[in-house]
């Protein structure tokens, strides 16, 4: 019988660490996916600022609206409801990305790599220009 009992300790020390490092990789992962959220909504807005400020381009109040709801729907798509419960299944395997979710972060990276592009683009002229 004290062999069994001695053994109880480290299956509870093993089971605690499992559980913190479970919870701390959903928080990084929340965290994360909330950083982009933002990141998007101030790449949006900021696109916006600089037309707007741009000299000469003229842009419509629609378009403004547009972009504006686009920027405030950006971080309300992917979050989880508060009360949803999560399986078993879900902790071992992972969650699995919803269509929204997939195309969110599609749009996300073409947008990138749109800016990224653009800013070749303008070093490459510039170089070329010097």
């Amino acid at each position: 019988m004290t062999l069994r009992s001695r053994y109880i300790p480290e299956l509870v020390y093993a089971l605690a660490f499992s559980s913190i490092s479970v919870h701390l990789l959903l928080k990084r992962r929340a965290a994360e996916t909330e950083r982009r959220h933002y990141s998007a909504r101030i790449s949006i807005l900021g696109e916006l600022a600089a037309r707007l400020r741009g000299a000469g381009e003229v842009v419509s109040d629609a378009e403004v609206a547009r972009l504006r709801r686009l920027a405030e729907n950006v971080a309300e798509d992917t979050h989880r409801e508060l009360g949803e419960s999560i399986g078993w299944r879900e902790v071992i395997f992972g969650r699995k990305e919803s269509s929204v979710e997939r195309e969110g972060k599609e749009v996300l990276e073409r947008r990138e790599l749109e800016r990224v592009r653009d800013e070749l683009h303008r070093a490459d002229n510039n170089t070329q220009k010097s």
